[in-house]
């Protein structure tokens, strides 16, 4: 990292270290025990990262294929700081709505590997972690039931963080030629 940053955190600096899936992995492993249920009970995972490990597969598949989580669907959900909130709700409406019994939510992210160490303006805001949840049709109401939710965006055209997303607009249809044959 940083000098400023090492003298004013107290954080490491990950480096290559796992990926986004290995954190989730992780949390997702002790959320299924914490839940006392097993991966093939699931009916839905639902991964909330802005770091995924690659474009495509989703990070919430290969997290899926390392739990053997066979019989749930999977898919990332982008919205960064928020991300959290809206994967939860998410899998909420998805109970709600019965399209799911047993909904695993994982938050995970891996920026060491996107930051400059020595920017102190985003550097010590933002860091590599995971946790995750799962959400039940047979909770307990109102002991462990989320009763109401309102999520909102701010419209601006200024936003107070930023990271440039990666430009491939050239190496598209190579990539794509390349899956397609």
């Amino acid at each position: 990292m940083g000098p400023f940053t090492d003298r004013h955190s107290g954080a490491a600096h990950c480096g290559p270290g796992p990926a986004a899936s290995d954190l989730g992995l992780e949390a997702a492993r002790q959320a299924l025990a914490d839940a006392g249920l097993t991966p093939e009970s699931l009916d839905l995972i639902i991964v909330a990262t802005a770091s995924p490990d690659m474009v495509f597969p989703a990070t919430a598949c290969i997290i899926q294929g390392k739990l053997g989580a066979v019989n749930a669907g999977a898919f990332d959900l982008t919205a960064v700081c928020s991300g959290f909130s809206y994967a939860l709700t998410t899998g909420m409406q998805a109970i709600a709505a019965g399209q799911a019994e047993r909904v695993l939510v994982v938050a995970a992210e891996k920026f060491s590997g996107l930051l400059d160490w020595h920017d102190r303006s985003t550097a010590v805001l933002m860091g590599d972690g995971s946790g995750a949840v799962v959400l039940t049709s047979d909770a307990p109401r109102g002991k462990s039931s989320l009763v109401c939710w309102a999520l909102t965006a701010p419209v601006s055209s200024s936003f107070a963080f930023r990271l440039a997303g990666r430009r491939n607009r050239q190496r598209m249809p190579q990539l794509i030629k390349v899956c397609i044959s």
